[in-house]
This record gives structure tokens, sequence and C-alpha cells, in this order.
């Protein structure tokens, strides 16, 4: 039986990821703002440059891009990590923090497709289980990478 585990983060750890994570995105939030505010003002009485109207669906959009990213990378992703898991045979069971425990044949793992940053160095792994939603395994997961030997192995080989 093959188990493993990502490291647990304290509360703080995950503060400082999720404030790291605010403060880069922050100046683009503050600029989507402006161009919001700058093209709600030009709809208003006073029109002394009713051009600038044009600021309004570009902030509104620039806001809602940078939005998504940040809730994508603090509250989407870690709910879809992999908090454990355990390989018996041909049976993967797999907890995530936001959908709780379960289990599937590793025949119905459609494919295993490498999350790598922009460096090129493996973050980790996106699984696609059949008639589930997408998990991530994270490279820090203890025993991640025999995992993924047999996920990957070829189907025809005994286990």
């Amino acid at each position: 039986m093959l188990t493993g585990e990502r490291p647990t983060e304290t509360r703080w750890q995950i503060l400082a990821r999720v404030l790291l994570i605010r403060a880069v995105f922050s100046p683009l939030t503050l600029m989507g703002a402006g161009l919001t505010w700058v093209g709600v003002l030009s709809l208003g009485p006073r029109k002394d440059i009713p051009e600038l109207w044009i600021c309004l669906p570009a902030g509104l959009i620039l806001l809602l891009v940078i939005q998504g990213i940040v809730w994508w990378a603090t509250i989407w992703l870690p709910r879809r990590t992999i908090v454990r898991f355990a390989l018996d045979g041909r049976d993967l069971a797999f907890e995530t923090k936001g959908h709780g425990a379960f289990h599937c044949p590793v025949g119905d793992i459609e494919k295993v497709m490498q999350a790598r940053n922009r460096k090129g160095k493996v973050t980790g792994w996106w699984i696609y289980p059949k008639g589930r939603a997408t998990i991530f395994l994270d490279a820090e997961t203890i025993h991640c990478r025999l995992l993924l030997d047999q996920l990957t192995k070829p189907v025809g080989h005994a286990p």
C-alpha cells in the first residue's frame, strides 16, 4: 500500500501566502479601481471630458481578471489540492480540503498533466479522473513520484 501526505501549513503560513499573492496583484487592482472611478465620473452630471467613459469597461475588465486570478490562487487551487492519498492495488483513495475523501479505480484516471512554473520547475500534476472534478497533486507531497509512476504505468503490466 502506497500512502502519501502533503506537509501541513500553519495558519500563519497560509496567511503569509495569501497576503503575498494579494500584495503582488494590489497595484493592478488599484489601477482597475482607478480606471473604473474615472469612467464613472465621466458619466456623471459634470461632463468635462466625456470621452473618458472608455475607462469604465477597461477598469471593470481589469478588476474582474485580476480578482479572478487571486480567487483561483487563494481559494480554488488549495481546495482541489490532494492533502493525502492511498493507493491499494488498483484503487486510489484521496482527500482534498474542499471535496473531502474519494476513491476511484486507477483505470478511471483519464490523464495526468504536469504543471510547471515560469522557470520550468515542476510544481505538481493535474489528475483528471472520470466523472470527477480535476484534482491537483502538489510536488511537495510525500511519495508523489511513486504515485505518478503507478498512475502512468502502461495498462498491460501487472502491479
